[in-house]
């Protein structure tokens, strides 16, 4: 039979898609940390890294017992003769009032004591106040390097007139023997003659003015 074009045309079945499969979603690997976790800190508000504190060697030379560990005090000089001072029984050479600590040793590097030195027998030049140089000496509490007042007196006493070294003459006398005792005045000698012919080159004169100084000495019982 013919068909009415009326008649509404023959349902057709719908086009299949091809399915695709499905897999389970994974959640992605959680990645390592710098250096295979090395950089991670234990306590997040720590701020650095853990590092284990091994206890030091009884035969490393920084090592100190702990009964003899004082808290109250500390060697300020790197020298041997502080450490051997603290170990001995002996009282501190000093007390740093900032730290609330005691010093054992000097209280300033040999070229601050230079520095000071000079610059206070200077100012005696200027002032004739032995007093002052006095105590400058006995607040630096740095009687270790006692003998090196000796030498730098009278090396700028060398450089000035004949006024200078009478004062000279005069400060040593009162710094005998407190405080400058007799062997710190006697060492202060020796490394004055021991420099002698450096400051010959300098001062043509040096050799008998040294020797004016030490003839003055004797006379004045500071030798």
């Amino acid at each position: 039979p013919k068909k009415s074009r009326r008649d509404p045309p023959a349902a057709t079945s719908p086009e299949k898609r091809p399915t695709q499969p499905t897999t389970a979603t994974t959640a992605p690997a959680a990645k390592k940390q710098g250096g295979a976790g090395k950089g991670k800190w234990d306590d997040p508000m720590d701020g650095s890294d853990h590092v284990a504190i091994e206890p030091l060697d009884e035969n490393d030379p920084l090592y100190v017992a702990e009964d003899d560990a004082d808290p109250s005090s500390y060697i300020l000089s790197s020298g041997e003769a502080a450490d051997k001072l603290r170990h001995s029984g002996a009282g501190p050479s000093a007390y740093d009032a900032s730290t609330d600590k005691a010093v054992y040793g000097p209280m300033l590097t040999l070229s601050e004591f230079k520095i000071r030195v000079s610059d206070a027998i200077r100012e005696y030049f200027d002032s004739s106040d032995a007093d002052e140089v006095v105590r400058c000496i006995d607040e630096m509490k740095c009687r270790e390097y006692h003998p090196e007042v000796v030498k730098r007196s009278i090396s700028l006493g060398l450089d000035a007139g004949p006024r200078e070294r009478e004062l000279v003459s005069r400060l040593l006398a009162c710094l005998h023997p407190n405080p400058l005792a007799d062997e710190e005045m006697e060492v202060g000698f020796e490394v004055l003659l021991d420099s002698i012919d450096d400051l010959a080159i300098d001062i043509p004169d040096a050799k008998a003015m040294v020797g004016s100084f030490v003839a003055r000495a004797v006379v004045d019982e500071v030798l």
